[in-house]
């Protein structure tokens, strides 16, 4: 196919990669960019669609929340642009028509690759994406990123994420991007593959080990919070530590280069993020560090420098 596309996504996890993997599929002359959610980060998002918009066939934009005035000057930029998210804070941007948000459809948590399935799956009726492998694959992304506990494949959707965060964005990519152009079958690990997630495997247990030893708990407008520092495997110590402490901690933050929130108890933590400018999922969001943030949790940003380099 001829046509000259870019695909813009998030830069940090698979739900990030699941898209441009599906389009690299069945797209030969696919261009892909990655970036993150933050403030700075969506306004280099609207430079670069107007420097670069009339490039391209076809923009896609994917698991990028906007804020409501990025999104206006989006909208404004060219009708070759479709953006694809799952956060319930962007659900504002439904009102543009280049703009679909979904966060759960026939009782299930989405995600952005499962969205954007939808979408290629009804716009291109490809054969590539029907197989067996591609569905197990958008599947076990739509778990891992909405942290659906309960399937029985929660493991093997953890052990992807691990695999993405083993190996790096690029290769990840062209991994599972080769593996649907191969039409590759069920979904299942190479023994190389496996061996390398069990190894990342103990690392992180190691390091939750460690985090647990030094978080603290404090109250936060009636909720014991727990708070440490953090610089790396935000989803999986967050969870870890919510798991092992159910009567001591509601929601726990963690502070790094930016600001994690976790739960798994009925909290709305996409709440307490929006109020430092951030957003998310229920039980799992994020927001950049700012001073009102350390002072509100009590962490000492000298140390959260010297911890981080912040």
């Amino acid at each position: 196919m001829s046509e000259r596309i870019l695909i813009i996504s998030h830069n940090r996890d698979v739900d990030g990669m699941g898209s441009v993997i599906l389009l690299k599929s069945i797209y030969e002359n696919v261009e892909y960019y990655l970036t993150g959610i933050s403030r700075a980060n969506q306004e280099e998002l609207v430079n670069l669609l107007n420097t670069e918009s009339d490039k391209y066939n076809i923009i896609y934009i994917c698991d990028l929340p906007l804020d409501e005035d990025i999104a206006e000057k989006v909208s404004l930029i060219g009708s070759n642009i479709h953006h694809f998210d799952h956060h319930k804070t962007n659900m504002g941007t439904n009102k543009y028509n280049f703009s679909t948000v979904i966060v759960e459809k026939n009782g299930e948590m989405q995600c952005a690759t499962s969205i954007f399935y939808n979408y290629l799956l009804e716009s291109t009726n490809e054969d590539l994406l029907k197989s067996r492998g591609v569905l197990d694959f958008v599947e076990l992304v739509r778990i891992i990123d909405t942290w659906d506990t309960n399937s029985p494949n929660f493991n093997k959707a953890r052990d992807l994420a691990i695999l993405f965060d083993c190996i790096g964005a690029k290769e990840f990519i062209e991994l599972y991007s080769n593996k649907i152009k191969s039409g590759f079958g069920s979904f299942e690990f190479t023994e190389e593959e496996l061996e390398i997630v069990e190894t990342r495997k103990k690392e992180i247990n190691d390091y939750i080990d460690y985090c647990e030893q030094k978080m603290k708990i404090i109250d936060y407008n009636g909720y014991k919070c727990g708070v440490l520092t953090c610089d790396k495997y935000f989803t999986e110590v967050g969870n870890a530590l919510c798991d092992r402490n159910p009567d001591t901690i509601d929601f726990i933050v963690l502070v790094g280069r930016r600001c994690s929130f976790r739960t798994r108890k009925d909290i709305d933590v996409s709440a307490i993020a929006q109020i430092y400018g951030g957003g998310g999922h229920k039980r799992a969001s994020g927001c950049d560090v700012s001073e009102t943030l350390l002072n509100d949790f009590n962490v000492d940003s000298y140390v959260l420098k010297k911890a981080n380099k912040w």
